[in-house]
């Protein structure tokens, strides 16, 4: 089991969304939902860091590599490394609380 640390917005704008409706909120409101991420259509070449990229990238046109690159990463950590029964804490911007939450399920990582 992990441990891992989430945010809700830069200022703590979808803490109450969150925490309402048991979802981690990691932003990048641009890039569609990781939930159905498991239904992207692969190369057989591809990673699954590599069809990320492609879905920020076309989520996001104005990014340089680089930020698409850096996006890339944070939403892989949710792909490839979160697992279920890991721990997630959020410390809230807007109570000085922390919220603690468990991991449930496990996205579908898309088939190559």
């Amino acid at each position: 089991m992990n441990l891992w640390m989430a945010r809700a917005g830069k200022y703590g704008e979808d803490e109450e969304l969150a925490i309402d409706n048991n979802k981690l909120i990691v932003g990048f409101t641009e890039v569609p939902s990781l939930e159905d991420f498991g239904g992207v259509a692969a190369d057989a070449a591809d990673t699954v860091w590599d069809q990320l990229y492609k879905v920020v990238e076309q989520s996001m046109p104005e990014k340089k590599p680089r930020g698409v690159s850096n996006i890339t990463g944070q939403l892989s950590a949710l792909v490839l490394a979160m697992k279920k029964d890991d721990l997630v804490v959020l410390p809230r911007k807007l109570t000085s609380q922390i919220a603690v939450g468990r991991i449930n399920w496990r996205l579908p990582l898309p088939t190559g």
